[in-house]
This record gives structure tokens, sequence and C-alpha cells, in this order.
């Protein structure tokens, strides 16, 4: 509902090498039925004007993801599994990291958009038609991704970021730690 609304930007917009464009997306939640708006949209390098935008909604998704990894031709978008106790933060009792809890041995999601900007042809991958969704990752954290591309052999998208592997930990923030 709009009395509830407002929208995020992407914490980590990124730059495509080969276009130059800055690539990032903004996104709203719905709280009645726990769907996300996300607008992703591309901007040209000579004063910020808007190339190409995009929008699509996703169902089910408890909290916003935090970074993208964006290849030629997609951006990924990867959903931890993380749920928020949104009282405690909306009465001022405690902050929204404290709020966060997780399930360490869950597997993750990830959402694969084609570039707002690529020709038509260019949004599928394989057989599947972009966007879809991948919702076999093994269990882990991410939070920044490096870099990813497309690996023209096998046709996966192959992405590099800092994260820790699977744990036991049930608070976001006692996850924080481990291995990168």
């Amino acid at each position: 509902p709009d009395i509830l609304g407002g929208e995020g930007h992407a914490a980590h917009p990124k730059i495509c090498h080969r276009t130059g464009h800055l690539v990032g997306w903004s996104w709203s939640m719905n709280p009645t039925n726990g769907s996300m708006k996300i607008t992703i949209t591309e901007y040209h390098p000579d004063g910020f004007k808007v190339v190409a935008s995009e929008t699509h909604t996703l169902e089910g998704i408890a909290l916003a993801p935090h970074d993208c990894v964006v290849t030629e031709h997609y951006i990924v978008l990867k959903i931890n599994a993380l749920e928020m106790d949104k009282w405690p933060f909306v009465s001022g009792a405690r902050g929204p990291a404290e709020c966060l809890g997780m399930d360490g041995r869950a597997p993750v999601k990830a959402f694969v958009f084609p570039r707002p900007a690529s020709e038509k042809d260019e949004k599928k991958i394989g057989d599947f038609a972009a966007p879809f969704l991948v919702d076999d990752i093994p269990a882990c954290f991410s939070i920044h991704f490096s870099h990813g591309y497309e690996d023209e052999k096998t046709g996966n998208i192959v992405s590099f970021f800092s994260g820790w592997p699977p744990n036991d930990s049930e608070s976001f923030l006692g996850a924080w730690g481990g291995f990168c």
C-alpha cells in the first residue's frame, strides 16, 4: 500500500566494462503480500541519462538483496536466507540488523534478469527465458560481489563474492565471522 511505501536503491550499482553504463536497481516491498518490485536501470556514462529500464515483481521475498553481479547480458540478485522481525524495528526497540534472523543451513536463491539494454534475442540463457529463479544454490551467505561473467563453454553465469559458508547461527549479527 502507498501509505507504507517508498523505494530504496541498490547499495552497490555496477559499471559495465563493455558499455560504460552504470547498472543499478531500485526496490519497494509490499508488506501485505510479501512481494518486491525491482526496477533495473542502465544509465549512460555521459550525463547520467537513462538508457533503458525494466520493472519486475518478485514473490515471496522477505528482504531486498544487498549487492548484484553484472555480466555482459544479465544482472543477478542473490537472495540470502534471511527474515526480518519487523515489530522491534518499527517500535524502535532494536536496530534493523538486530532484527534479522538467518538460517545458515538453508539454500539460497538467485534471480537472473536480462540487462534492460540487452537485445531481445539475448534475453535467454540456454532454454530459459530470463528473468528466472535459481533455487538450488547450496547454503552460504553472500554480502558483496566482486565480478561475474558468462562462461561461453558451459553457458553458466559465474560469480565471485565475499561471504561465509553454511553455519548454525540463527542471528545475522552472530554469523559475521569465519572464512571469506
